[in-house]
């Protein structure tokens, strides 16, 4: 299983994603698995990741949650959200996860420029993976 995260994305990121990741590899030690965190390098290699099965990807941008979703994905190359996704687009990675800007994440998967259409749902659920996570403290 290869997963790409948007590690930036979310009201906690990157700190709650990391922590999630991690606590993921090591419920399952023995799994292969690639986690791919997409997400400013620095700032994600300063939580010392150790597990060799999961690797950072760098995004320069982040896409906030105020952020208007189409405008975003387009303006926003270089976004966790959208590298993260090229990940899945390109078969680097077999599914998305993101806690991030919901619209943006759909909008990302779904849009005709994929070659999907946006009434293609079920194609969409299989192309990519969304879990919102509810943080209850930090």
């Amino acid at each position: 299983m290869k997963l790409a995260i948007d590690a930036m994305g979310g009201d906690h990121a990157p700190k709650a994603i990391v922590e999630g990741v991690k606590q993921f590899a090591d419920a399952f030690p023995n799994e292969a698995m690639e986690l791919f965190l997409v997400g400013d390098e620095v700032k994600l290699a300063s939580y010392g990741l150790t597990d060799s099965r999961i690797k950072i990807v760098p995004a320069s941008e982040i896409i906030t949650g105020e952020d208007e979703p189409v405008r975003a994905v387009r303006r926003k190359k270089d976004s966790s959200l959208v590298v993260a996704a090229k990940l899945v687009k390109d078969g680097e990675a077999d599914a998305l996860v993101s806690a991030g800007n919901t619209g943006a994440s759909w909008r990302r998967h779904c849009s005709s420029s994929d070659g999907f259409q946006e009434s293609s749902v079920p194609r969409c659920h299989l192309r990519s993976l969304h879990i919102r996570v509810a943080v209850s403290s930090f």
